[in-house]
């Protein structure tokens, strides 16, 4: 029979630090890497006003179109929010024809920033596949951005449309504001199955259920690990397929191996997330694994 082991999350007293008191190791370079999570969450934000402005300067001339043609028709449009560094930002997107003004466009911009400088064989870019995800859930244009909204409370699982095959290989979700429910964040063995149920309720799904607690073959059952994670911050996830493991952190905080299993060594494996009710994330791939990752 297979080994399945599961760590319990560190109790070094050392890990009671300014992130909130939770568990984890917090590196001797914590300030470093607490500075790259600022520098990234200032970088969504640069390009979100960026938009903003854009949006404002062609609202002002459509205005000034219609005040000299004495058009008085009115431009319909619909709020959204748009994640960023786990706070929501909120934006209008116009309908009217030739005027539309699609922020997300701008945080593909990160996407292609960290890939073109991270280009590397050693970084596997991926994002959220459609096709072997729920079909409850919606995508944005580079299919890096998730979230669903409904009144069933269904966990709705999404997988990645790249698996991993060897190696070690690092990824980080950005909360989003909206989430009302706590997301399972992990991997799984397995590419098809029920997608209208979480990865993590079967052998081959290992995830962080963002109560602070695990799940493995199980949709009610797992032990405490790390910390809570919903509605702000960002998640950084490794997976080890030298050795079989996987490792999260919170907002550059390491909590520690999540897993150890043989299964982790062998591919393919895919990234895969499950939402519930009303939840959504930001996927950032091709980014460097952080020194505090084994």
């Amino acid at each position: 029979m297979m080994k399945k082991k599961m760590n319990k999350r560190p109790t070094n007293n050392q890990t009671l630090n300014a992130f909130g008191g939770g568990f984890g190791r917090l590196s001797i370079g914590a300030s470093v890497n607490q500075r790259l999570i600022t520098q990234r969450q200032s970088m969504h934000q640069t390009l979100v006003a960026k938009g903003q402005e854009q949006q404002q300067i062609k609202r002002g001339r459509g205005t000034s179109q219609k005040s000299r043609t004495g058009n008085s028709h009115s431009i319909s449009a619909t709020s959204r929010t748009l994640p960023v560094g786990g706070a929501g930002v909120d934006f209008r997107e116009e309908n009217k024809q030739g005027d539309q003004v699609d922020l997300l466009q701008n945080i593909q911009h990160v996407q292609l920033m960290n890939c073109l400088l991270n280009s590397s064989d050693a970084f596997h870019d991926f994002s959220w596949d459609p096709e072997h995800s729920s079909k409850e859930i919606h995508f944005s244009k580079d299919c890096r951005h998730a979230f669903l909204s409904e009144s069933n409370y269904y966990f709705r699982t999404i997988i990645s449309n790249r698996p991993f095959s060897d190696g070690v290989h690092y990824w980080e979700i950005v909360a989003d504001a909206r989430t009302e429910h706590e997301l399972k964040v992990g991997v799984t063995t397995q590419q098809q199955f029920n997608v209208n149920s979480s990865f993590s309720d079967y052998e081959f799904g290992f995830a962080y259920y963002g109560l602070g607690q695990l799940r493995h073959n199980s949709n009610s059952l797992g032990i405490p690990y790390g910390k809570q994670f919903k509605k702000k911050g960002i998640l950084g996830v490794c997976l080890n397929m030298n050795v079989g493991t996987l490792s999260f952190a919170l907002d550059g905080e390491y909590m520690g191996v999540a897993f150890e299993d043989q299964a982790l060594r062998k591919g393919p494996i895919y990234a895969a997330i499950s939402l519930l009710h009303i939840a959504g994330l930001t996927l950032v791939a091709c980014v460097e694994k952080p020194h505090y990752f084994p």
